[in-house]
Formats: structure tokens, sequence, C-alpha cells
């Protein structure tokens, strides 16, 4: 039965989450939903002059939280209400209530039918039992029997190194993206690797003689310096990380790997830098990382450091340059950020320069700093 207090804006963030776990996989289920309590999740708060009403939101915000739908991350030197700022974390093990409060049950026939496609076409795969729990694949005007008739028919393309993509354009009717956010569920049904991982394509520039690597993780950043508009060392090789992309697990192979030069790298030192990226040969070049100033550069430090890069270091010289804008006032608040405001802050990485001076910082000042403001600074000399 819904309760008194489920009305107004947390309610339509209720249904909103609802309706994005209906579209979840398992594994995406992994990830927190989280709101910002801002202007555009609660208006009545923000676009509001009736105290009353203001009130009244702020209240429902704070039943929500009592009743453990949702847990508070409040914002840094908070003015005013605790609840009028800060992030809400939806809890996963609340689903189901919220489901029966606001009248939005489980499509319990759908995931019948999908379980009884599943046993008839696939029943033979030694994973099949687990297939049948996954969220249905969804066709429009296909029917479970005749996507499961395909998804059967996967297994035929073992040893023909093809791509998820590729097996999928193939086998439903021409729509290559049928099985993405599927590939462990597939792995999981047959009990093996059928299609080959897709590659990541880093780029990379070169100089003539490699002294370090530089690890970039923003675009703007690696062209200025391949372009050798920044003021940098000239014996530096330049990895564009591609924020997140690049801390994937086994990146460096060549199955999970392809390496793209910028044409102004001088090619005559592309087989010994292969051979290192590739873990064939080892060198004696220091690897640094430089991104922006903020959570989730810093969370790419640490899975770049983890997954692929044991020795990585941050790259000071550019991080420096980004320091001195917090003391001018050239950073943004993070409780006004609308994209970066949810980033989980880091405690800490291991490395002294990042944990004592940069996260210091971060906290201190309540900022972030975007990698970026280095190119306008460089532009303006």
């Amino acid at each position: 039965m819904k309760p008194n207090w489920l009305d107004g804006d947390i309610e339509i963030i209720l249904r909103k989450t609802i309706k994005a776990l209906d579209k979840k996989s398992a594994s995406e289920r992994l990830k927190n939903i989280v709101y910002k309590i801002n202007k555009n999740n609660f208006p009545s708060i923000f676009d509001n002059y009736i105290d009353n009403e203001i009130g009244f939101t702020i209240a429902t915000i704070e039943e929500a939280i009592d009743n453990k739908i949702f847990s508070h991350k409040p914002t840094k030197n908070n003015s005013g209400n605790l609840y009028s700022s800060g992030t809400l974390v939806f809890n996963f093990n609340k689903e189901m209530e919220v489901r029966d409060w606001l009248n939005l049950p489980i499509e319990q026939k759908k995931q019948v039918a999908w379980s009884n496609a599943v046993k008839k076409h696939l029943g033979n795969c030694a994973g099949h039992h687990a297939f049948c729990s996954i969220r249905p694949i969804e066709i429009k005007n296909r029917g479970f029997d005749e996507i499961c008739q395909k998804i059967a028919k996967i297994f035929e393309f073992k040893g023909k190194k093809c791509s998820l993509r590729q097996i999928s354009a193939a086998l439903f009717w021409g729509d290559s993206k049928v099985l993405d956010s599927r590939e462990e569920a597939i792995e999981n049904l047959y009990g093996e690797t059928i299609a080959i991982p897709r590659k990541v394509h880093i780029a990379i520039y070169l100089p003539k003689i490699i002294k370090s690597v530089l690890i970039v993780e923003n675009q703007d950043t690696f062209d200025a310096l391949a372009d050798n508009r920044l003021n940098c060392p000239t014996n530096m090789a330049i990895i564009y990380s591609q924020g997140y992309k690049g801390t994937a697990l086994k990146l460096r192979t060549k199955e999970r790997a392809r390496l793209n030069y910028s044409d102004k790298s001088s090619l005559t030192n592309k087989p010994l830098f292969c051979s290192w990226f590739f873990q064939e040969q080892q060198t004696d070049w220091p690897v640094f990382f430089w991104g922006d100033l903020d959570y989730a550069g810093i969370t790419i430090y640490k899975q770049l450091k983890n997954a692929s890069y044991p020795e990585l270091l941050p790259w000071e010289p550019g991080y420096n340059i980004m320091l001195k804008q917090f003391h001018s006032g050239n950073f943004h608040p993070i409780n006004e950020s609308n994209f970066k405001g949810d980033q989980e802050p880091v405690a800490e990485t291991g490395n002294d320069y990042i944990d004592i001076l940069l996260i210091k910082s971060i906290k201190d000042h309540s900022g972030f700093i975007d990698q970026e403001v280095v190119l306008t600074l460089a532009d303006m000399k």
C-alpha cells in the first residue's frame, strides 16, 4: 500500500528508478542509481517560492531516507537544510517494496515465457538455468521462441573470430546491438567464450627518442601534446587513455588493443614501443598519468595502475599548473557541477603526491579542475 508521504518529486524519482531497473541487465544493476538533489530532479525545492511546498518536498526526502529507500550523501559545507542538497543513492534491497507501493510489479508472465523458451531451445546448454533468469532479450515483433532459436546458433560461430556485434548482426536480422551488455550471459550460457573481444583503439604519439611515457585522460590534451602546443619534454611518448576505456583489464595484449599512431609520430620507434606496450620487452621508461583534477580522474589513475601499469606515477608538472588554479579561484565547486557532483570521493591511492596534495586540495576547496585548463593557459602565452 502506498504510504501517505509518497507524493510529488520523490514519487516521480521512484517511478523513474523502477523504469530504469526494468531496462537494466543483471551486470548493469551492480551500478548505483544516484540522484543529485538539484533543480532537475527536485524542481519543487528550487523553482518554488512557497515555503510549505518546499518543506513538504524536503520532508518526503527525509521519509524516503528514514525508510531506507535511499541513503543520503551530504554536500561538504552544506548551508541550510541537510536534505536540500547532496545526493540520494537508491537501495536495491527496497526494489520490491517500492514496486508494491507504486503498483509496478515485475512482468512475471514475460519472465515465465522467456524461461520456457530458453528451456525449449537452449536446454542442452550448460548454463541454461541461469539464462532463464536474466532479463529477457526483446525485439519488436519477434517472439521469445524465435529469439532463442537464434541464440542457439551462436555456438556455430566458435573459432570464426567474430565479435559479438558481428554475430548479432548475422543472426538478428542485421541488428548488431541486440547482444550488447549480454556478453557475460552468453559466455555463462555456453560455458566458454565464443566471440572475440572488441579492441580498444589507442592513440599514440611517438617522439624520435623515447625516455618516458605519459598517459593523458582527455583528447584535447593529447592533441595539444602531439602537436607540440604545450611546453613538455620532447622525448615523451604520449598515450590517450580515452577516460575509463584505457583502464580495461588485459588491455596490454594484442587481443584487446589496437595502437594507432599520430601523423607526427616518429615511427622508427614503433617496434620498440609495441614490444613495451604489449609487455614483450622491458624498458627503463618511467610511466606517468595526467588527468582531470577530480575524483573520476584519480579513480582512472588507480584503475590504470591496478590493471595495466603497476609502475604508474602522477605527472607532477601538469598537476602543479592545475593546482595553481585553486589558489586563483579558477575551479568549479563540486555542488554546482551538473555532470560531476555524483562522483564517488577517493580516500587514498597509495601515492603520497596524490593523497597528500591532490585529494587534499579537492577537499579543501570542494572543487574540481578539468585538465583542459592547461590548454587555455598555453594558448594565451
